[in-house]
Formats: C-alpha cells, structure tokens, sequence
C-alpha cells in the first residue's frame, strides 16, 4: 500500500509547499518496484531509517563546510537549528521559503543561489 501512486503522491504531499511534481511520483513509483525495493517500507514503518541522537552521532563528528537549506518540513524540525549553527563555524543554514523539504524541486533558482553564496564564502 504504501508504494501506490496514491500513497506516493500523499506522503510527497507533505514534502510540497505547492503541486507534487508528477515526475517525481512516477520516478518514486518506478523506484519502489525495483528488484529488492519492497524491503524499504518495512524499514520505513518500522522506524529503522530513523536514527536516534542523530545531532551527536551524525552531525557533531563532520568538520567539513556543511549548509543546511530549510523552511517547513513535516517530518522535521528545524527549532534547534539556529543555535546549532551558532556553535558550529563549519555550519551555515539557509532557509528558502516556502518549500516543506524538497527546496530543490520547488525552488531550485533559490536553492541555486544559495548554494553558490555556500560555496564563495568558502573561498
């Protein structure tokens, strides 16, 4: 069930600010019937994608330039975000609204751009 194109487009649904880019649906739908691709949303209902103290685990330990590009998601927070970056000097963020989490298909002249602002203050 949750590889329908109906439940695709609906979990998609969350991810957009405007219209679901039905390329990306059919792109998922593909994806999701590939040999061994049925396992995946065991994974997900199960909750095993999900990664506890992700911040300590994950994020702490990178020392390479990281840029975060956000606004709304709803499958994730961005309260801590701010004070994250404040105490990380290879952190910067950036938030590109409206988009819920997919900022590159819904604004990708943004996200470009901040992308490119990204890489000139490395140099």
């Amino acid at each position: 069930l949750l590889t329908t194109r109906v439940s695709i487009r609906w979990f998609l649904s969350q991810s957009f600010a405007g219209t679901v880019d039905e390329g990306l649906v059919e792109y998922s739908y593909l994806s999701s019937h590939q040999p061994g691709a049925r396992f995946a949303p065991f994974y997900f209902v199960s909750g095993l994608l999900f990664t506890a103290d992700n911040r300590q685990r994950l994020y702490d330990p990178i020392t390479h330039p990281v840029l975060v590009i956000h606004d709304e998601d709803a499958y994730t927070r961005f309260d801590h975000l701010p004070a994250y970056v404040a105490a990380h000097d290879n952190w910067q963020s950036e938030r590109i609204v409206p988009t819920r989490g997919l900022a590159h298909y819904e604004r990708p002249e943004k996200t470009s751009e901040a992308m490119e602002r990204f890489w000139a203050s490395l140099q």
